[in-house]
């Protein structure tokens, strides 16, 4: 038994110095939400130097005013907002390349408006596996609107879809479906022409 157990902690990856990261929100009239998660997000206590960058896709509720409110407490928060002009083209994709884009460090984290930090120790714990041979982690997140079983059903949903274009953001493109919690390299995106090689962009 203990040498089962010490060989499984040989696998297991240690902990690494923790890294700069850049934290891209894309969120569209959810101000309720915000208010909720932002603020948790903003409050790491992280080792390293973190932004958080929030892109608002058009919204018409009260999310552009609550963005400004918090970028005046907030110094490593940053807001972009989508043109108007945009048209025929996936807003979602387009937020997130804007965001991916303006960001200061290698590291991304890409999460929902509904994504609920476990505690302010959650950027810390998903970025400890940031490392030189890593090109993406794939997190673990609850949700705000999904509450009871639904919830732990809609984290293994999103994890399993996570996991199954994991191949593709690997070997020919960017990661472009459902980002709810999921680090990746800003330099792989960009390499990659961002989301250009993808059929569904359009």
């Amino acid at each position: 038994e203990t040498k089962r157990l010490a060989k499984k902690q040989k696998r297991m990856p240690l902990p690494a110095v923790p890294c700069p990261v850049s934290v891209v929100i894309a969120v569209h009239n959810q101000a309720h939400l915000l208010k909720e998660n932002l603020p948790v997000f903003l409050n790491q206590d992280y080792a390293e130097e973190y932004e958080v960058i929030v892109v608002d896709k058009n919204s018409d509720d009260e999310t552009s005013d609550l963005l400004e409110q918090y970028a005046e407490t907030y110094p490593h928060l940053h807001v972009s907002k989508i043109p108007q002009t945009a048209r025929d083209i996936s807003l979602q994709r387009l937020a997130l390349t804007l965001g991916l884009r303006s960001a200061s460090h290698e590291w991304i984290a890409f999460v929902h408006p509904e994504c609920i930090p476990t505690s302010d120790q959650w950027l810390t714990h998903f970025a400890r596996f940031c490392n030189e041979q890593e090109d993406a982690i794939v997190g673990f997140a609850s949700y705000e609107e999904v509450k009871g079983e639904n919830n732990f059903r809609c984290r293994i949903h999103k994890l399993w879809n996570q996991m199954h274009w994991m191949p593709y953001c690997r070997r020919h493109a960017p990661y472009y479906t459902d980002g709810c919690c999921f680090l990746y390299r800003k330099s792989y995106f960009l390499e990659h022409q961002g989301f250009a090689s993808s059929s569904n962009l359009l």
